[in-house]
């Protein structure tokens, strides 16, 4: 699914299907937060793509996993797109 597509789909969504889709991704974040030190081993300064509390691609390309992602048959809804920085990273 595009992300025009996406952003048609969502305009008829009803308010109990935005709120579910953001407890989704809440959980998602949750659970990616839980498990850096882990992705850290494999995904080491990588973009991962995380849906239903599983990584389903990742690419040290950005431009090149939104391609994929666009790509799939199942769309990208959903989906969060999560940078794996080096532990001690600081944010200014």
């Amino acid at each position: 699914m595009s992300m025009r597509e996406w952003t048609e789909v969502r305009k008829t969504m009803d308010m109990e299907a935005v709120v579910r889709s953001i407890d989704r991704v809440r959980d998602d974040a949750i659970w990616f937060d839980a498990n850096l030190d882990r992705f850290r081993e494999s995904y080491l300064d990588k973009w991962v793509a995380v849906r239903s509390k599983a990584v389903i691609d990742s690419d040290s390309d950005h431009d090149q996993l939104m391609d994929r992602l666009e790509a799939r048959p199942d769309g990208f809804a959903d989906v969060q797109i999560m940078h794996v920085f080096p532990k001690g990273t600081v944010f200014v």
